[in-house]
């Protein structure tokens, strides 16, 4: 089976690397890698400037121990390099003021979900993300979401979606 791992480049910042991070992981549960290969196989797929920084921590810290490195530490190190905290709260400013803008709510959400996966501390519990995401919608459909009490994110964005194609 092909399971066609992930190349990371470090081009696009923060959200490019946690879409590597899930899909890496992805590829780790389908070809079922043993946690003293994954940095090894996640460290095969990085490129440019990304492979260029590992080089570098290779010749820092030595072969054998950056391939004996457990995962969550290979991830820590590639947040705090290619996710710098000024990043992260410019991220959190624009989901704080994430709206709905010409009525594409499809645009909307994406942004929304990308957004949370970075900003996990300011949509956690569940209800946060719900009221952040509701906050973000235009005003002639954010009292109808409300008032529906969406008991999770999903609700919200099909309840959402659906008056918002109502509307328009």
């Amino acid at each position: 089976m092909k399971c066609n791992p992930a190349a990371f480049l470090e081009t696009e910042g923060a959200v490019e690397l946690l879409r590597w991070f899930k899909k890496t992981e992805s590829v780790f549960g389908i070809s079922k890698c043993a946690e003293g290969k994954k940095v090894k196989f996640a460290a095969a797929t990085l490129q440019g400037p990304a492979l260029t920084w590992w080089n570098a921590k290779i010749a820092t810290m030595g072969l054998e121990t950056v391939n004996q490195m457990p995962w969550i530490e290979m991830k820590q190190l590639m947040t705090a390099e290619f996710c710098p905290i000024e990043e992260v709260q410019r991220m959190e400013h624009e989901l704080w003021n994430l709206k709905v803008k010409e009525y594409n709510i499809m645009a909307y959400t994406q942004r929304f979900n990308e957004l949370a996966l970075m900003c996990l501390r300011m949509v956690e519990p569940e209800r946060v993300k719900v009221d952040a995401y509701i906050q973000g919608l235009t005003d002639n459909i954010k009292g109808e979401v409300t008032s529906s009490k969406p008991a999770n994110l999903n609700e919200d964005i099909h309840m959402a979606h659906k008056l918002m194609e109502q509307k328009s």
